[in-house]
């Protein structure tokens, strides 16, 4: 993260990497914050919300499990814990399918899942289609698309978090345009423990600008 004009700029450098706010976790609140992407085809990024101490070992047995099973999953990158412990409200309006991941039998994972997408609570399934088996996912949290992101264009997202209740909502600045993108009941009793850490995501390859992140609890 490097800092210009007040904005935090991620680069993306080297591995996953992570910008929480260290001092205080939160249970309930309302967190806003404007964020800018550069390049319409590699602007992947995210918040996460909720999640312990990533310089902590996964607390649960379950935790330890499910991040075995990741293959992606770095022990020894303390970033990688909130994808695992926390959730992640996505920035990624291409919707990049996982390249170790299968989609019902389908492999890698393909682009355009709502699950992956800009305001959606990554990887919660949100009924994406399953073409191939002429059926649908389950819709775990209700996703809307928000209004598209535009390169050098600031967006905010408005993200609600009351006990288990996860409400986000994207916000075009210049034109006002305003979606709520999703809303989502937790029932997982391993992730988004309350209270949590919340932090920003800088993703390998990828430029993305924040600014004015503030948080009501």
């Amino acid at each position: 993260m490097l800092h210009s004009n007040g904005e935090m700029v991620s680069y993306g450098d080297g591995g996953l990497r992570l910008f929480y706010y260290a001092t205080e976790t939160f249970g309930d609140f309302t967190l806003r914050a404007q964020f800018k992407i550069f390049d319409p085809a590699k602007h992947n990024s995210g918040l996460f919300l909720r999640f312990p101490r990533p310089t902590f070992d996964l607390a649960t047995a379950e935790l330890q499990r499910r991040a075995a099973n990741e293959a992606a999953f770095d022990p020894n990158n303390p970033a990688w814990r909130p994808v695992i412990a926390g959730f992640e409200v996505q920035i990624d309006d291409n919707a990049i399918g996982d390249s170790g991941k299968d989609f019902y039998g389908i492999r890698p994972e393909p682009n355009g899942l709502y699950k992956n997408r800009t305001g959606a609570i990554y990887k919660i399934q949100a009924g994406d289609p399953i073409w191939h088996l002429n059926r649908n996912e389950p819709a775990v949290q209700n996703y809307t698309p928000g209004p598209p992101l535009i390169p050098g264009a600031w967006f905010e997202y408005e993200i609600v978090v009351q006990g288990d209740d996860y409400s986000v909502f994207l916000t075009n600045t210049q034109t006002g345009a305003r979606v709520q993108t999703t809303s989502f009941h937790n029932t997982d009793a391993e992730r988004g423990r309350s209270p949590g850490f919340v932090g920003v995501q800088a993703y390998s390859g990828n430029t993305v600008a924040w600014r004015h992140i503030r948080i009501k609890a």
